[in-house]
C-alpha cells in the first residue's frame, strides 16, 4: 500500500480525504474505538459487555458542544465534520455494495456505524486509563469542597472555570474508584494496537 499522500485544494478536502483514508485502512479499529468510547459495545458483542458500556457512558461529554468546539480551536468543528464525512463516505460505499466490508466486520457479522461529528469530542473512554483516578478525584473534590480546594490540589493549564458536578451518580463512585478504574482500564488495554 505504501505511505498515503493527500493533496487537496481546501482544508475541508484534506480532512475529508484523511477520514476516508483512515476508514479505508482502519475502519474496524475506528468503529471499535468509537463503540468503546461511547458505550456501544454490547449492541454488537453481546450483553457481557454491558458493564463496560455503563462505565464508558459515565464519561461521555454531555456539555455545551459549541463551547467544547471552541475550547480546542475555531476550526475544530469544521475539521471534525470533514473528517467524519470522509469516514461516512467510505461506509456508504460498503452499504451500497461498491466495496466489501473489512474482514473483521464480516467475521463478527455486524456493520460499521456511521459517525456524527460530535462523536469525536464526546469520546472520552479512549483516554480513561491514563487519568481516570485524577478525573474522579477532581469531581469528588469539586462536589465535596468546591473549586477553591480543587485549585490547591491541581493546577490546570490553561486556567478556566470549572463547573461543580451536580449529578446524582457522583456520590455512588466508590472512594477508591478501583472497580470503575479497573473496568475501564482493562477495556482500554485490551484494544491497544500490537506491533509485529
Amino acid at each position: 500500500m505504501g505511505v498515503p499522500h493527500i493533496y487537496a485544494n481546501t482544508t475541508h478536502d484534506v480532512y475529508f480525504a484523511q477520514g476516508f483514508n483512515a476508514a479505508r485502512h482502519r475502519l474496524w479499529q475506528l468503529d471499535f474505538h468509537r463503540r468503546r468510547s461511547l458505550g456501544l459495545l454490547a449492541e454488537v458483542f453481546g450483553e457481557r459487555l454491558v458493564p463496560y458500556d455503563r462505565a464508558a457512558k459515565k464519561f461521555i461529554y454531555r456539555g455545551d458542544m459549541r463551547a467544547e468546539w471552541l475550547a480546542y480551536a475555531n476550526s475544530t468543528k469544521s475539521v471534525a465534520e470533514a473528517f467524519t464525512a470522509g469516514i461516512n463516505a467510505y461506509i456508504s460505499l460498503i452499504e451500497s455494495g461498491v466495496i466489501e466490508a473489512p474482514l473483521e466486520f464480516r467475521a463478527l457479522q455486524y456493520e460499521p456505524a456511521k459517525w456524527d461529528p460530535t462523536d469525536v469530542s464526546r469520546m472520552r473512554a479512549h483516554g480513561l486509563y491514563f487519568n481516570i483516578r485524577n478525573e474522579i478525584a477532581r469531581a469528588t473534590v469539586l462536589h465535596n469542597w468546591g473549586e477553591e480546594v480543587e485549585k490547591l490540589r491541581k493546577i490546570r493549564e490553561p486556567e478556566r472555570d470549572l463547573e461543580i458536578p451536580t449529578t446524582r451518580g457522583l456520590p455512588l463512585i466508590p472512594g477508591s474508584s478501583c472497580s470503575l478504574s479497573t473496568l475501564t482500564s482493562s477495556l482500554g488495554n485490551s484494544s491497544k494496537p500490537r506491533n509485529g
